[in-house]
């Protein structure tokens, strides 16, 4: 007998695969040429090896476990007859063998090793690389809307949105990526990596990622905020999501900042893969990202709180009386935000508020709520030209204002605006409109506060006046000046349009002796070079006459769209101004050379 026997195998498999979880019927075929005395036995081993690479050089290290191994043995009559012989077997595949792995110096691999043994010679063998195959299984679609998490990038906020991020092998990850915040950014590009993650617990618990897919998305697709679609199919050779406990596999979609000279942040969602064939149940609602994200929760702040939907970043916006409201949509280090401003006309009062400097720790402000002390001061200089205010009215006042922020990580007030700035964990629906009511609410606060501010106590008799022309013209009366703002004189001209002219009504405090200016706003309707200088020539021109009659001092600003004039006294009755102002609308009309519609023909 030869010390070589010839023998040839074949190990034949139903369609070639081995099916976890199931009892496979496979079949062994000997080919012998010639006749093998003292063939005794056929051993048939299939075996799953993990196995990790770490370093290089004399340094490298490889760790290896044996994941499964499965013995099959037969007896043979001592030796083995010329011709072909067929052997069928069972093998019995646990249903969390996974499939084949080829990762970054790491893998998982299945071997049927076939052995014939054979006295006194040199045992023919073969080994075969079965192919593993993963039971289809079911599934519910798990549809993900995310961002970039806090600290991603200073100004860069990305949002994310995917159909679900349970698929099977054979489906598609579909999505869509949006600018949130950073639209002037400096980046070039964002990189789309949907790609295999090894995760080796039986060496160092590092993760490696393999092989993927790559879709880049210019930053100049994405500037304006609306939403990007983005489809990968994952129809690869690459195995679906499997755990073993020493190797397991998963799927990544890594988002990633191309920043030029600078550090490319990146963030992952975890994507699931089910088995080729995998059945998954539930439709995908179609979340929203960017942009269109905004508009939804801007209509839904609106709704809640009676406001009117705003241009983005401006969410909604509106008023309660002489209070202007803005909510916006405000990013601060990557983390999202809202700020409320509120504007409203001067209460003239002196308000100086910031926050508390270095070494400041043991100034008080008398005026400020107690849950602001901490880390602001407020202080309050009337001036020369303003009417002192008594203590009790302005604690009043800044609490009305100032009190129950909750807990804004900035304050700003002036004597015309307060602004808040509020972080926020999420944008979800419900947050979002509770803001919205809660800036309303406060606006509502700041109005009532205004109103309830004190007239000067030696002008108290003429608050009645005042409050009556104020409601007339539809007008704010800021008490503390007094002051009124929003008074406005409409003309139709030839041609049918409108040209209107805004006036505010103030009284100004010099040593104790108050005056009356009129400051006009002409922003509609400003005054041609050639007539600006008009109101302060000393030689009076005769269509400003009546206004200088009534006001005697005058000078134009701010390229011809303002108007200030003003005269000494307090004006008990305002409804005294109405001529100035008709004067005012007279002389601009003349001098832009636009006639009244209701005027009679010359």
């Amino acid at each position: 007998m030869a010390v070589f026997p010839d023998a040839k195998f074949q190990v034949l498999l139903p369609h070639g695969v081995l099916e976890a979880g199931k009892s496979v019927n496979g079949e062994l075929v000997i080919d012998a040429p010639e006749p093998i005395p003292r063939a005794n036995h056929i051993n048939l081993t299939l075996r799953t090896t993990a196995w990790a690479g770490y370093g290089g050089g004399k340094s490298r290290t490889v760790v290896r476990e044996e994941l499964f191994f499965a013995p099959l043995h037969v007896d043979l009559p001592g030796h083995l007859a010329a011709g072909s012989h067929r052997f069928p077997f069972v093998l019995d595949v646990p249903a969390w063998l996974p499939e084949t792995l080829a990762g970054n110096d790491c893998g998982i691999g299945h071997r049927i090793d076939v052995r014939l043994d054979v006295d006194w010679a040199i045992d023919p063998t073969v080994s075969v690389e079965p192919v593993v195959a993963l039971p289809p299984r079911e599934g519910i679609r798990v549809p993900v809307a995310t961002r970039s998490p806090p600290g991603f990038h200073e100004n860069l906020v990305l949002e994310i949105n995917l159909a679900s991020s349970v698929i099977a092998h054979d489906e598609a990850l579909e999505g869509q990526i949006a600018l949130r915040a950073g639209h002037d950014a400096r980046f070039d590009a964002v990189q789309l990596l949907l790609t295999s993650v090894a995760f080796i617990p039986m060496g160092r618990h590092d993760r490696r990622r393999g092989g993927g897919f790559t879709i880049n998305v210019p930053a100049a697709s994405l500037r304006s905020g609306e939403p990007i679609p983005f489809r990968f199919s994952t129809n690869t050779a690459l195995p679906p999501t499997f755990q073993t406990g020493r190797i397991d596999h998963e799927w990544a979609l890594v988002v990633t900042a191309d920043v030029p000279w600078a550090f490319d942040p990146s963030f992952e969602i975890r994507v699931e893969v089910l088995p080729r064939g995998s059945k998954l149940y539930g439709v995908a609602p179609g979340a929203v990202v960017g942009s269109d994200r905004l508009r939804h929760l801007a209509a839904a702040m609106a709704g809640a709180s009676g406001l009117r939907e705003g241009k983005l970043p401006v969410l909604c916006e509106g008023a309660s009386g002489p209070v202007a409201i803005r909510v916006s949509d405000v990013v601060r280090e990557g983390k999202l935000g809202v700020m409320i401003d509120l504007a409203f006309p001067d209460v003239e009062i002196g308000t100086t508020f910031r926050r508390l400097r270095m070494l400041e720790g043991f100034a008080t402000s008398p005026f400020l709520p107690g849950p602001l002390q901490d880390g602001y001061r407020l202080r309050v200089d009337a001036g020369s030209h303003r009417h002192p205010i008594a203590p009790e009215a302005l604690e009043a006042f800044f609490q009305a204002v100032l009190g129950e922020l909750g807990k804004p990580d900035e304050v700003r007030m002036t004597d015309r605006s307060l602004a808040l700035h509020y972080p926020i964990p999420n944008d979800e629906v419900e947050r979002m409109s509770a803001i919205a009511v809660f800036a309303k609410s406060k606006a509502d606060q700041v109005a009532a506060a205004i109103a309830a501010l004190p007239f000067p106590p030696e002008l108290g008799a003429h608050r009645a006046t005042w409050q009556t022309f104020a409601a007339a013209e539809g007008a704010t009366l800021v008490p503390s000046g007094p002051a009124i703002h929003g008074v406005v004189v409409r003309a139709r001209v030839l041609g049918g349009e409108e040209r209107a002219l805004r006036a505010s009504v103030r009284t100004i405090w010099t040593k104790g002796a108050p005056s009356t200016r009129l400051e006009i706003d002409l922003a509609a309707a400003p005054l041609p070079k050639a007539a600006r200088g008009e109101i302060e020539a000393e030689v009076v021109v005769e269509r400003v006459r009546a206004i200088r009659a009534l006001f005697p001092e005058g000078h134009v600003t701010n390229e011809g769209q303002m108007v200030t004039l003003e005269r000494p006294g307090f004006t008990e009755d305002p409804r005294a101004i109405t001529a100035a102002l008709d004067a005012v609308l007279a002389w601009t009309l003349d001098a832009r050379g636009e006639r009244r519609a209701d005027s009679p023909y010359r």
